[in-house]
């Protein structure tokens, strides 16, 4: 997992996020879940990112054989992308660590050369010496 400063930015969080995106338009998905840290209940696997994207935002192959990969964001079209950290008013300890998550960034995904409402958001967790992202979902919001 990537650790970054303990005081990163909205804006290096993002370019971290950037990354890992770029990573899945190359479907490295193994790089990709390697950049984060995975909270146990999630189950996050490379192989399950891989198909929860594929799928968009299921498991499980759809019905009408389509498949949905991750395409370069420069070339995305269509509606505006949400790309953002949000800030919890109280920040919430992590049970057995030093950490305590503080918020969360929500990234849309392009998705076959558009942009789409598959988004993942992770925790933004912070102890005195870093930050990480906690990968949580990869999900249609």
């Amino acid at each position: 997992m990537m650790m970054l400063p303990a005081n990163a930015t909205d804006e290096r969080m993002l370019d971290l996020v950037r990354d890992w995106v770029d990573a899945l338009v190359k479907e490295d998905y193994e790089a990709a879940f390697a950049m984060t840290a995975h909270d146990p209940y999630y189950k996050w696997t490379p192989v399950l990112m891989q198909s929860v994207i594929h799928g968009y935002g299921l498991p499980e192959p759809r019905g009408d054989g389509k498949v949905f990969r991750v395409t370069p964001m420069d070339s995305a079209s269509g509606q505006r992308p949400r790309h953002e950290v949000e800030y919890f008013d109280e920040p919430r300890p992590v049970t057995d660590t030093d950490q305590s998550v503080v918020g969360e960034v929500w990234f849309d995904l392009p998705l076959n050369g558009e942009w789409s409402d598959l988004t993942a958001t992770f925790q933004v967790r912070r102890s005195t010496n870093y930050t990480v992202l906690v990968l949580n979902e990869i999900h249609v919001f």
